[in-house]
């Protein structure tokens, strides 16, 4: 009996341990090398950002994506740089918390006012952080919404800006996503930046 277990033990310890890990890296890394190695994307070669990690875009010119609660920074700015944590998530405020209603109606009157719509029209998604804090998309509409400001800035048409959120958008059924990163590359491409 105890020989038995001490085997079973052993062969469990050997397929979970060593046999399955390497088996999913290896399908991971032949089959989905660009998903398994961080979706990163690359600018004339060089890394530029992750398709599934949001970035902090404030530049009049660029699309700008959802809040963060951490500024999309992995690391917490006042943290003593001898113990640093990673950071994501959210802030677990409460839809009633003053701090986050100050942060939400700001950032209305911001957006409102940059883009030239009216406060009560701003999308939800574009002032709410998503749960990760990380998210790199926003829906079509709030894309749609900052249109006319990247032309006024950027020097391109509307109808060019349109087609390249256009391109970048993923149809669901709930609603229609753009990636904030990938358009944003794109208007700079067609600014010669």
């Amino acid at each position: 009996m105890f020989k038995s277990s001490i085997l079973t033990t052993l062969l469990v310890f050997v397929i979970c341990g060593f046999v399955y890990p390497i088996l999913t890296t290896a399908v991971g890394q032949t089959c989905f090398h660009y998903q398994a190695n961080g979706s990163l994307i690359k600018d004339n070669g060089k890394i530029v950002g992750s398709e599934r990690i949001g970035q902090d875009f404030t530049s009049p010119y660029y699309l700008h994506g959802r809040p963060s609660p951490h500024h999309y920074s992995s690391y917490p700015i006042t943290e003593n740089p001898d113990h640093i944590q990673p950071v994501t998530g959210g802030t677990n405020f409460s839809n009633q918390n003053q701090t986050l209603l100050d942060r939400v109606a700001k950032d209305r009157k911001t957006f409102s006012q940059n883009n030239g719509v009216q406060p009560k029209d701003v999308p939800v998604n574009i002032l709410t952080a998503s749960g990760s804090g990380l998210d790199s998309q926003i829906t079509k509409q709030a894309a749609n919404m900052q249109i006319h400001r990247i032309a006024k800035h950027s020097g391109l048409s509307i109808k060019t800006i349109q087609s390249i959120i256009d391109n970048h958008t993923l149809h669901q059924s709930e609603s229609d996503i753009v990636n904030v990163l990938a358009v944003n590359l794109d208007i700079k491409h067609a600014m010669h930046l």
